[in-house]
């Protein structure tokens, strides 16, 4: 499916927050703070930028959930929907291998291309998220939100994680569509081998954030104070260890 069209900026009257696609219309409930409607019910979502081109499972698990949560008959809950391109700890995956001296792998596109992406620290999203229940101009939106980094390629990730750790660094570049020959064998294992379904779209998960860009970059998108080169949060994620796979769920029901 092709990207959503990109976000107008926001309305007259917001404070200094990001830029996003309003959900639906404001109205409804009357006055436009927090608590409005009935209900007085308000909702954050924590949903993910790669959603704007859906080819994964729980991609689109989570815009049921977004829709859930948008459809009219909820017109009394306000809400924001935020999606951050990837949290820092997302590049922990090769850390053991490079303290263990070996290179780092990079993966390249058809057209020879490596992805870009400018994540966020945990710290700087969980204070925007917050943000989005005070903040009247994050409401009732759909929110694409990077860190304040420029764009990085996977080999400046890289560079960043071999000085993390005080290693020289080394590299080896694999081509992306070697994905397609293990997502091909896991496919045809699965038809005899339900258990493999899972496994094969794990290395479906593998090669889209090989290959697609995550970049937030718009009027109001990079937020943070941490950038992912600062001496003091590398070692974090040296400490944290590497994100636990996407378990691939079926998306929480909204009850109203």
């Amino acid at each position: 499916s092709p990207p959503f069209p990109p976000p107008p900026p926001p309305g007259p009257g917001g404070g200094g927050g990001g830029r996003g696609r309003p959900a639906r219309p404001a109205g409804g409930g009357g006055g436009g703070g927090p608590g409005r409607g009935a209900g007085g019910s308000h909702f954050v979502l924590l949903s993910a930028f790669c959603v704007r081109k859906p080819l994964l499972q729980f991609q689109n698990a989570k815009l049921k959930l977004e829709a859930a949560l948008t459809a009219p008959e909820r017109a009394d809950i306000l809400h924001a929907i935020v999606r951050p391109t990837a949290f820092f700890k997302s590049l922990s995956g090769q850390l053991e291998v490079v303290e263990a001296g070996a290179p780092f792998v990079m993966f390249e596109k058809d057209d020879g291309s490596m992805m870009k992406c400018n994540p966020i620290a945990e710290a700087d999203l969980a204070e925007y998220m917050v943000n989005c229940f005070e903040d009247v101009s994050l409401q009732n939106r759909i929110l694409d939100l990077g860190g304040p980094d420029d764009p990085l390629s996977m080999k400046e990730q890289g560079e960043l994680l071999f000085k993390a750790v005080g290693k020289e660094p080394k590299f080896i570049t694999v081509p992306s569509k070697l994905f397609d020959v293990i997502i091909g064998g896991l496919d045809f294992l699965a038809k005899f081998f339900p258990g493999m379904a899972d496994t094969a779209e794990f290395g479906r998960i593998g090669k889209y954030y090989a290959v697609e860009d995550m970049v937030a970059v718009g009027e109001g998108e990079k937020y943070g104070k941490v950038t992912l080169g600062m001496a003091q949060e590398i070692p974090l994620i040296c400490a944290s260890g590497p994100q636990p796979p996407t378990q691939l769920t079926q998306p929480t029901q909204l009850t109203h």
